[in-house]
Formats: C-alpha cells, structure tokens, sequence
C-alpha cells in the first residue's frame, strides 16, 4: 500500500471510530513526514501506521510493524504487512510475531519519531492512532540486502546438493550417514538471512519422506536378545538407530555396515522371555531439527511406524509364594508387574516350575515435622531343582502426610527392590542352567 493512501486511509478510520476531535495529540499537527516520507542520501526512511488500537503500546507496536515490514521488503525479505480491511484483534497480533524475525538481521534500523492520536470511540473508550518513522542507513542497509542475497544463494546451493547427494548416499547402504547430510542442511539454512527458508525446508522435508517411507526394519530372535536388520530400498541399511523395548527395559544400537544391529537383553529378561518391540530411535535426529521445521520433525516422527515385534521365546514360568507379611501387598504388586513386563508368567503350583518366596514386613517410626516415617523389609528365596538363591534386602524408607501414606511409599520402593532382586536370581538361574 503506498505511504500517502495508508496515512489517508488512517485519517479516515480515526475520524470515523472517533466519533469527534482528538482527546490528546502528542504534537498540534501531524508531522508532514506521516504522509510524506522523507528522503535523503545518507538514511532510508520508511513510515508505519496503526489505528484503532485500545492501548497505545499495541498500537506502538503495530505501526514499527509496518514499517519493519517496508524495511525488510526493500533488503529483500518478504513479510506480510497487516490487512487493514479485516483488522481483527487475530491478525494484528498473529502478524506481529512475523516481524520478530525482521529485527534479527535489521539491528540497524532506528525510530526516528513519533506521532499519536486518541480518540474516544462510540463506546466511550480509548482508540489510538500511532504513526513511526525509522531510519536505516543506506550503506548499512545496501550491505544487509548484498548478505542476505548471498546467504540466501548459498543454501538455495545446499539445499541442491542435499537433494543430489542424499538418495545416492542412502542407496549405497550408508542410510545414516544420508540422514546426516539432510539434517546438517536444515540447520545450515534454517537462519534469518535466508529469504527462502520456507522453501527449503518443505524441499527437505519431502527429502526426509524419501528416506524414512521405504526404510523397513525386521527383528529375530539372536541367543538371549534380538537381532535388528534394517534395509533401504531392497539394500543393507547402515547407520540406522534401533532401540529395543520390552516392558521397563530398553536397550539401543546403530546398525552395522551389513544393517544388522544385536539388542543385548540377558541381562535384563531372565530366560530370553518376552515380546520386543524394536523401532529406530529418533531422539537424537529430533534434537538436531531447526527450530520452526516442524513439518520435518513430524516427518521423522514418522519413523515410529516402522516398529516391528518379536518374543524371543515361550514364557518363564515361575510360583510365587508370599510366605509371611500379607499387608505388603502393594510391595508384591510391583513385584508383579515388573516381572511380568521382564517376561515371567505367574502361576500356580506345578510341579518343577521355580518358586520364588518372598517375605515383607513394614513398620511405621515416628513423625517428623508434618510427616510420618515408614520402613519396609524383604528377604526372596528362589528354589528350581538343584539350584538355590537368597537375598536379603536392606531397609527401605518412605514418607507421607499420613501413616498410610508413609507405608504405601516404603512398599513401593520396596517392590522395585525386590524385582530388582528377583531379577538377578533369575538370571543366575538361567546361567546355571546353560552351563
């Protein structure tokens, strides 16, 4: 919109939503630069105006909006100025927040002067009008346009080359490594002087696409854990980050140069049992997205899809016997889960299975300041065949508001001590058994 229409169409809103003369002018007359902008060898100037706004640092604001707009409109950049016409409170404030980035890279620019008007409105309040003048000198604004040319050339460069390089690479087998390229290019030309940002990261997003819809990952079983081959377009998959979960446990590997990476779980499910789930671990690419790419980073979220699953073998089974503390229950529920979730069945008895006896007792100690003090004691007793394992835990302490607050927190924490345990017994079970 030229300067001289804008500051008419400004008049007339003023005049029309004010209903009558100013309340208050911070001048007698409006200066002539808010309908002649002024010119000079040394600066460039440039005039923004706002109306009709209910507060005076809104419209402030709003009008240094516009004239950042004019001013990153003349160094290149390309920002959409508000619409006087539907001037919502929406819009004036959704439009903003897109100046933010103008005065990253227009540090230069300087307010000039001033000039505001209020009017009351038909509603009895407060409208104000608000015009701005900024500076920008012309050997400081002509070299910004020259780096923002460059800038902006340069990524469009690297944005070719990702988009060149990025499906050989990744077609050769060197998966990962392609997903580096395309990452390293996002952040390279995600930055304020590059007009063409958005363009570039939509081109690196469909770039992403081409990498993470074909790239299919298969799971079996390998000894006591899994075994991840992953593939890119019927070829090995280098570089791939897999994670492997089964309940509470998860373990991560890369992909060797043959796209096969081993999740090592002996340690962690007794008696190779279980379901896996193994998916690639997108965290560490999520990190390294740009801000504001957030179509990139739904993309590679799009890498989850290609979870798969597999049971490393039948269930152990396993009796469990409480032989003493039956108010521990809370203790002996976690017990559950956390075993249940490593891949142990909890049955009845059945004559040769493991049984796993497990004792609880729980004491509630004195109050301390507003809260009680609770401790819990556990021993576990496995018994298979000719083997045989203890343990004896050492105390737990819990707090609450409450005795039975205090009591329900100490056999939680005893109930992951105990499954702890019982973990390890199980595997020095499932040791003894392969030697």
């Amino acid at each position: 919109m030229k300067r001289w229409a804008l500051a008419l169409a400004g008049a007339l809103v003023v005049g029309a939503c004010g209903g009558g003369a100013a309340l208050e002018r911070s001048a007698p007359e409006r200066p002539v630069w808010v309908e002649l902008t002024p010119a000079a060898r040394e600066s460039l100037y440039f005039v923004g105006i706002c109306t009709d706004l209910p507060t005076y640092q809104e419209a402030l604001r709003c009008a240094r909006g516009e004239a950042m707009t004019d001013v990153a409109a003349w160094v290149g950049a390309r920002f959409s100025s508000y619409v006087y016409d539907q001037a919502t409170e929406e819009s004036r404030s959704a439009g903003s927040v897109m100046y933010l980035d103008a005065d990253v890279f227009l540090a230069d620019v300087r307010r000039s002067d001033t000039y505001h008007e209020v009017q009351q409105t038909d509603y009895g309040t407060r409208s104000y009008y608000v015009s701005v003048l900024v500076a920008y000198p012309r050997d400081a604004a002509e070299l910004e346009k020259a780096r923002i040319e460059e800038t902006t050339v340069r990524a469009e460069r690297l944005v070719e080359q990702a988009v060149e390089r990025v499906p050989g690479v990744a077609g050769e087998g060197r998966w990962g490594a392609a997903m580096e390229v395309l990452l390293a290019t996002a952040g390279e030309v995600a930055v304020s002087r590059n007009l063409r940002r958005a363009g570039h990261a939509a081109r690196l997003t469909n770039l992403a696409e081409a990498l993470v819809t074909p790239l299919q990952l298969d799971a079996s079983t390998e000894d006591r854990g899994v075994e991840v081959r992953a593939s890119y377009k019927g070829v090995t998959a280098a570089g791939v980050p897999v994670q492997c979960i089964a309940g509470s446990v998860q373990v991560t590997a890369v992909t060797d140069d043959e796209g096969r990476a081993v999740c090592e779980l002996a340690a962690s499910l007794p008696g190779g049992t279980g379901r896996v789930i193994a998916r690639p671990e997108i965290m560490g690419y999520l990190d390294s997205v740009p801000p504001g790419a957030s179509e990139l980073a739904n993309t590679l979220g799009k890498l989850l899809d290609r979870a798969v699953e597999v049971e490393l073998s039948e269930p152990l089974d396993l009796e469990l016997v409480l032989s003493g503390g039956r108010d521990c229950e809370p203790a002996i529920q976690v017990l559950r889960e956390r075993l249940g979730g490593a891949g142990v069945r909890m049955i009845g008895f059945v004559k040769g299975v493991p049984s796993l006896e497990v004792s609880c007792e729980v004491g509630v100690g004195s109050r301390s300041g507003g809260l009680y003090t609770a401790t819990a004691r556990g021993t576990l007793a496995l018994k298979a065949a000719e083997h045989r394992g203890a343990d004896v835990l050492a105390p737990v302490n819990g707090l609450g508001a409450s005795v039975s607050a205090a009591r329900e927190d100490a056999l939680l924490k005893l109930g992951n001590e105990l499954a702890v345990s019982a973990l390890k017994l199980l595997g020095d079970l499932d040791d003894q058994g392969e030697n």
